[in-house]
Order: structure tokens, then C-alpha cells, then sequence
């Protein structure tokens, strides 16, 4: 048996076409790996903007939990001072008001209420809380407390003051009073809270003056 040799016609064919067929497996590789590139870059961009998006979500998340802590805080408040409300109590003179021998500053304390008072004044000034017959002994006897009989709450001469009077939670029947020995000016603040007793205080415990 005879082989014959291929023509070099044939072999430059071959040669062409296994070279064409290189040709296309780099280029067709080279497309894979720029897209496997491509696609790396964008997954890194998306996961990059998605622990944006995360962070931003957690930073407003955070603000909405501060946000409803304060409110729930406003809440309860207005709630505790619904339940316990407090309001200023009316100054005759309005601020400040003279005050001196023969001229008191007086007014009633609300029942059902603790009476806050808070004064400044140029000169020493005395507190006294007393029942309605106790502030006409008072009266009747030229602002002197020696005519005044049965016990009362007072406080001494000061220029300065902070006080509760809790006596009127549980009793209608109280005059507060403001003295003083020289003549001078006081600057008053009154309010008054709302805190209801669930007995008889003060005087209504003592029968009354």
C-alpha cells in the first residue's frame, strides 16, 4: 500500500485554519474574562451601595428611635401634669408690689391644690397662713398676730422664700398673708398644683378656726 503526502496546498489550508481557530478561542476568551471583569467591578459598586443604603437605613432608624424615646418622654409628662396640673395664681398689685406696716399682700389658697410660693423683697417679709376667722382676729386687731387664737402655719421674716403649703389639698378655708415691719417691695410667684386629698387636712382635720 502506497501513502501519498499531503500537497502543501493543503498543509498551508490546515495551518490557516488551526490558526484562525486560535485566533478565535483567544479573542473568545478574552471577551469572557473582560466580561467575568466587568461583572467583578459591578458587584463590588452594588455591594459597596448597598452598605451605603444599609448605613443610611441604620443612621435613620437610630434618629427614629431618639425621635420616639422624646416623644414617649413629652408624653408622660403632659400626661403628669395633666393628672397634676399647675397654674399661677393672680398678683392684685401685678410685680412688685408694695408692701410695708398697714399694707399686707394677701389672697385664698385653692383647696385641693398645694400652694407654691416664691417671693424676693427689699425687705424682710413674713408668711402666715391662717383660716378665714383667724385672718379677721388678724385684721381686726391692726395686722397683729397676738390677737390671733387657735394654731396656723407661719414662716418669719426673710427676703427670700421657696415654700409648699399642702394643708389646702384636703380643706376650703385658707387666707394666705404677707407682712412686713418696713416699707418696701416684694415680688411675688404663686402657683398652685392640682393634688386632691383623700382625707381632711389643716384646719377641716382640726374642726376648723
Amino acid at each position: 500500500m502506497q501513502h501519498s503526502k499531503p500537497s502543501p496546498t493543503l498543509l498551508a489550508r490546515r495551518r490557516r485554519g488551526s490558526g484562525e481557530l486560535a485566533v478565535v478561542l483567544i479573542v473568545v476568551l478574552a471577551a469572557g474574562l473582560t466580561a467575568a471583569g466587568a461583572f467583578a467591578v459591578h458587584w463590588k459598586l452594588e455591594a459597596a451601595g448597598a452598605q451605603q443604603q444599609a448605613a443610611r437605613e441604620h443612621d435613620e432608624a437610630q434618629r427614629l428611635r431618639a425621635q420616639l424615646g422624646g416623644l414617649q418622654n413629652r408624653t408622660q409628662s403632659l400626661e403628669a401634669q395633666a393628672a397634676n396640673p399647675m397654674v399661677s395664681i393672680w398678683n392684685s398689685c401685678g410685680s412688685p408690689c408694695d408692701i410695708g406696716p398697714g399694707r399686707v399682700r394677701l389672697g385664698g389658697v385653692p383647696d385641693t391644690f398645694v400652694l407654691h410660693v416664691t417671693y424676693t423683697a427689699t425687705v424682710p417679709v413674713a408668711i402666715y397662713f391662717f383660716g378665714y376667722h383667724q385672718w379677721t382676729q388678724f385684721d381686726d386687731c391692726g395686722l397683729k398676730t397676738s390677737c390671733v387664737t387657735g394654731s396656723y402655719m407661719s414662716y418669719p421674716p426673710a427676703t427670700q422664700r421657696d415654700l409648699d403649703f399642702n394643708d389646702a389639698t384636703g380643706c376650703a378655708g385658707y387666707v394666705y398673708v404677707m407682712a412686713a415691719a418696713q416699707n418696701g417691695t416684694i415680688q411675688p410667684d404663686l402657683r398652685a398644683s392640682y393634688k386632691p386629698a383623700d382625707h381632711p387636712t389643716g384646719i377641716c382635720a382640726a374642726g376648723g378656726q
